[in-house]
């Protein structure tokens, strides 16, 4: 392992641009790297202690790690292959495991990171105080200074966020979440790997939340599973969509005013159903 280090010191070194791929060290063995000439403080920081968090829930579902300093991060390189619904659904099986891991606080130690912006995990009281202090208001402010939202949708964004705490379950304890559970941070290869993780304390329908967003191959089965393994709360399709606008506020500041209609459409959704 200490050689291994090394070379992917070398290999860190050599870089004159950022990269992110798999790359070969030997004719049987290939890793998977991240690298930037000019990252944001703290952010391969972040990845290295989300995925340290979820190794302590699910060490079998994630990709080793080899190496990790200021500027990148070498993983165990995981091969996708094709799969069939009963693997799919054993994703539900890692999530209720995962979402079976308490933890003592909303929030983390750490700053994370949501792509590349900062995501702040100052820990809360309540899950509802978390979600609009560190979830929404960051994001709706950053979208609204930038002029992509409207004065009439920010207000119903936080009409629907005063919504969320008359529909919370009572007594709602924090649990580990990936925090950024979207197609591309799962691969499925002879299990499901959870990768690039925004991990912290927070209730699990915000996994559920980005999941279901933008649609992923068979999640009715994989929904249907999860629920006979760890069942929901009475109205969580609700809750979920409420904690969609988090991400779709995300998506809004990155990438532009695309998302707004959807968001906007999610909203209504919200605030149309008593």
């Amino acid at each position: 392992m200490q050689t291994l280090e090394c070379e992917i010191k070398n290999l860190f070194s050599s870089f004159k641009k950022d990269f992110k791929g798999p790359i070969r060290v030997s004719e049987t063995f290939t890793i998977f790297v991240k690298y930037s000439l000019n990252p944001r403080p703290d952010f391969y920081t972040a990845e290295l202690k989300s995925y340290e968090l979820l190794k302590l829930a699910i060490p079998d579902f994630i990709p080793e790690i080899y190496y990790s300093d200021s500027c990148g991060i070498a993983l165990e390189y995981i091969q996708p292959v094709d799969t069939k619904i009963t693997e799919h659904t054993i994703l539900a099986d890692v999530l209720a495991k995962l979402h079976s891991f308490k933890l003592e606080s909303f929030g983390a130690e750490h700053t994370g990171y949501i792509g590349d912006l900062p995501m702040s995990n100052a820990h809360k009281d309540t899950y509802v105080e978390f979600f609009k202090e560190n979830r929404v208001e960051p994001y709706l402010k950053q979208a609204f200074d930038a002029s992509l939202i409207s004065p009439k949708l920010a207000k119903m964004i936080d009409t629907a966020i005063l919504k969320f705490e008359s529909i919370q379950q009572p007594n709602l304890k924090p649990c580990l979440v990936h925090g950024d559970l979207w197609n591309g941070n799962i691969i499925f290869s002879n299990r499901p790997y959870l990768i690039d993780p925004a991990a912290h304390g927070a209730c699990r329908e915000l996994d559920l939340a980005m999941l279901s967003l933008f649609g992923f191959p068979n999640l009715n089965e994989i929904f249907s599973r999860y629920q006979s393994l760890y069942p929901l709360e009475n109205g969580y399709q609700q809750r979920i969509l409420i904690n969609q606008i988090f991400y779709l506020l995300v998506h809004v500041v990155l990438f532009g005013s695309s998302y707004v209609s959807t968001l906007e459409s999610t909203v209504k959704s919200i605030l149309k159903t008593d």
